[in-house]
């Protein structure tokens, strides 16, 4: 019996709150790049690759304002719970103004790591891309966009994080060359009513009950779903009651899990949530990593980046 451990981290600045950013994620996001340091050096440690999914804009160390209007060639989402610009947040200046809006120092360090990282697509200034208002159009130009700046660095993006994990557009997804995409866990409590989920999510972690694991599918002919198994959750709000033990002991049943039904555990998280607690989550993260490495110097598990299970899985 062998499984396959899998992590994607959602790699976004402010990106992901900045429409709604209240003074504690502003915190969070200003030490994302200390965490994203200390993720660097223990991947390295235990020599565990992951799926970056990178904003667009966070390829970028300055933007300015052309023809009176930010990114003018970025065509708007038109969501209903917003009346103003998409684009209204950003400031158009640079990474030394504005670092949680730019990310090109990032980039950079993930590709000189010492493990060799994937890095993915989160799209270009995380549009929500299953709701209603994001238009096809938008979707193409979120992804072009991005894949048009990851060239730049030498990178070809072929794994694709939904902001939100909100699907949609995969025929869009596919048209423009991405192999896979992360779906939504396959929870127990998804079918229960928004506010039960809440409540469910912390027991289920607060419990330590097994995570689901799961398989690559072929949604589209030559596009792979890779549904996540477990959120390694923050420690901010009422969740800093459930000790980073029971996070841990989670991620392990979801790894032997894995092992045991020759399956995929698919492990993810935003760096900032990491922020709350930071010293016991990195340290939940390296007693995760070890038991990853344990199982690995036993043959029992393997790791494999989002895109390396598109040809595992073709090639079965």
């Amino acid at each position: 019996m062998s499984g396959i451990f899998t992590l994607s981290l959602d790699t976004e600045l402010i990106w992901g709150v900045v429409q709604w950013a209240r003074k504690e994620h502003e915190e969070s996001v200003a030490m994302a790049r200390e965490i994203i340091d200390e993720l660097l050096g223990l991947m390295d440690k235990y020599d565990v690759q992951a799926t970056w999914a990178v904003v667009g804009h966070l390829f970028l160390d300055k933007c300015r304002i052309e023809n009176g209007k930010k990114h003018s060639d970025m065509p708007r989402p038109q969501y209903s719970w917003l009346a103003k610009d998409w684009y209204d947040v950003d400031p158009c200046t640079d990474i030394e103004t504005d670092p949680f809006f730019y990310g090109k120092d990032i980039i950079k360090k993930i590709i000189k790591a010492k493990t060799k990282h994937e890095i993915g697509c989160h799209a270009f200034s995380h549009v929500i891309f299953g709701e209603q208002g994001c238009t096809g159009e938008v979707a193409d130009a979120e992804l072009k966009k991005s894949k048009e700046l990851a060239k730049s660095f030498g990178i070809e993006l072929k794994s694709l994080v939904f902001p939100q994990n909100s699907i949609g557009h995969l025929e869009i997804v596919k048209n423009n060359g991405f192999t896979c995409y992360r779906g939504p866990d396959p929870l127990w409590y998804n079918s229960y009513p928004h506010l039960l989920r809440k409540a469910m999510h912390p027991l289920d972690v607060g419990l330590a009950m097994c995570p689901p694991v799961v398989e690559a599918r072929e949604t589209l002919p030559g596009l792979w779903n890779i549904p996540g198994s477990m959120l390694y959750l923050s420690c901010d709000g009422v969740r800093k009651l459930i000790p980073v033990s029971s996070r841990v002991a989670k991620a392990k049943k979801g790894i032997d899990s894995a092992i045991k039904q020759d399956m995929i555990f698919h492990l993810w998280f935003h760096p900032f949530n990491l922020a709350s607690n930071m010293k016991n989550m990195l340290n939940g993260l390296e007693e995760i990593f070890s038991y990853v490495d344990k199982n690995i110097d036993e043959n029992r598990l393997e790791i494999k980046t989002m895109s390396q299970n598109v040809s595992f899985y073709t090639n079965k």
